[in-house]
């Protein structure tokens, strides 16, 4: 029988709306978009083949077979700390070397995207020891060039030979910005707008941000990272009102209005942030699965269930 589609985040998407009976509420409190809310909640009733929530004056309300359901799941979800630690008592303390996979994760995919992710890779890698490396893309390629690890999830463009590249998904990148900001009035904000914000030294610098690797693939179809990296480094001299690899600490210098940022459409929603979309012109950047072609050993978790993992995600 399969249950993937018990994936936790459902599990905790579905627990949500029930306890607060709206959509609406939910999607707040979880940081996704109501359509990704709601086509996750339909997932599992397709699986079920059963009505789990239905609408009334009152809001959403439990079926009898969703009362049933959200009881059992419920007892899944408070004996979760139990479940994991077991799990790293079991698999993280194995101690032969053949044993050991290390998996790279770019610090810029969304909470969201790594945790659909690693609940993927960890029923896939059984028996076996995970280390998780979390760098930037650009060292993440490296890595996987030189064959320090096993495979590698990114979002940067690859072009050596000896990388193998599965693309996951796209999303496009956004202008995320703080309450009050004159974009707010905008639908849309050109990209050279947000350089303006850098004159101004309103912009808040991710350092590990791949915007620049597309932005030159769209200009010359190719990428020198040698340009991408200087432009990095230029930036960071620059008087930025920040510059940082975390994610988090970037979404709340834009929160407290220190700057504005230009991130991927699931960093905004992750983070809840106020965003625009970006025109002239309007990049996406691809999240792949990325492995040496030298490196023979088969990667735990298929691509069709790599992809499955990230459809329902909040972008």
């Amino acid at each position: 029988m399969n249950t993937d589609f018990l994936n936790p985040k459902f599990i905790r998407y579905f627990l949500r709306v029930a306890d607060t009976g709206s959509f609406t509420t939910a999607s707040k409190d979880l940081n996704i978009s109501q359509p990704s809310l709601t086509r996750a909640i339909q997932i599992i009733e397709e699986n079920l083949n059963v009505k789990l929530l239905t609408r009334s004056k009152k809001g959403i309300e439990l079926t009898e077979q969703g009362e049933l359901f959200y009881l059992n799941v419920k007892s899944i979800k408070e004996n979760e700390e139990k479940i994991v630690l077991r799990f790293r008592q079991s698999s993280f303390n194995v101690k032969k070397e053949n044993q050991i996979i290390v998996i790279g994760l770019a610090c810029t995919l969304s909470e969201n995207c790594k945790e659909s992710l690693l609940w993927v890779i960890k029923k896939s890698e059984k028996n076996k020891q995970i280390r998780i490396i979390e760098k930037t893309s650009f060292e993440l390629i490296e890595l996987v060039e030189k064959k320090k690890i096993d495979y590698a999830i990114v979002s940067a463009p690859t072009f050596d030979d000896s990388i193998r590249n599965e693309t996951l998904y796209s999303e496009k990148f956004v202008v995320a910005i703080y309450k009050g900001h004159r974009f707010e009035k905008e639908k849309e904000v050109h990209v050279q707008e947000t350089y303006v914000e850098v004159d101004n030294h309103k912009y808040i610098n991710r350092i590990g941000c791949e915007w620049y690797s597309y932005e030159f693939k769209h200009k010359d179809g190719d990428v020198d990272y040698k340009k991408v990296f200087k432009c990095i480094k230029d930036n960071e001299k620059s008087q930025d009102v920040v510059n940082t690899y975390h994610e988090s600490t970037a979404a709340l210098c834009v929160k407290a209005g220190l700057g504005i940022a230009v991130l991927p459409e699931s960093l905004a929603l992750n983070y809840g942030l106020i965003y625009r979309d970006l025109k002239g012109p309007r990049l996406t950047r691809e999240v792949s699965l990325i492995s040496n072609k030298d490196i023979k050993s088969s990667i735990g978790p298929s691509i069709d269930l790599l992809i499955n993992a990230v459809q329902i995600q909040g972008l």
